[in-house]
């Protein structure tokens, strides 16, 4: 069993490489992954912990989940089920939400239809990612608001207005 205590990027990358010299070699044991003890999820965390539940799909590899149904009373399973997490896993099916006030949920992004749609709206990466950016130095500064230490806030105001670039009403990704 493999119980996931903190969805961190390093931790998933660590149990994805786990898993693959452990699992896709004959495994004597079942693999199953728990989160009763998860206390902490990290966006990056979870888009690992999906991509390595696809790949074991893609490769065949027999796994569980246990069901969180007893666990909703837990802050970090509350946190994901609103990202999504576990309606993508199958585990839920309440409603998700692709961003809140504090987060941006993980999304797995196909390259090619974003250059796609950037070709079309006659846009570049580099606006695509300043779009990105901008979203998480707003969702930091909305939990500034009432942030005592100047400086730090003023940081994240400087970043989020020096950047001078021309808009034009594209389609957010």
């Amino acid at each position: 069993m493999i119980g996931i205590r903190e969805m961190k990027y390093k931790n998933m990358l660590k149990m994805t490489e786990d898993i693959q010299q452990k699992y896709y070699y004959e495994a004597e044991e079942e693999l199953v992954f728990s989160f009763s003890n998860l206390k902490f999820i990290e966006p990056a965390g979870a888009l690992i912990f999906l991509l390595t539940v696809n790949k074991l799909q893609e490769n065949k590899i027999p796994y569980e989940i246990e069901p969180i149904i007893d666990l909703m009373h837990k802050a970090a399973i509350t946190y994901g089920e609103r990202m999504g997490i576990f309606q993508k896993l199958g585990l839920s099916d309440a409603p998700m939400y692709s961003e809140g006030t504090t987060y941006i949920a993980p999304a797995e992004t196909n390259i090619k239809k974003v250059f796609e749609e950037l070709k079309l709206q006659g846009t570049t990466i580099e606006n695509y990612y300043d779009d990105i950016s901008e979203k998480i130095v707003n969702k930091i500064l909305m939990q500034f608001e009432n942030y005592t230490d100047e400086n730090v806030r003023d940081l994240f105001l400087f970043v989020s207005e020096s950047r001078p670039r021309e808009r034009n009403n594209s389609k957010k990704f």
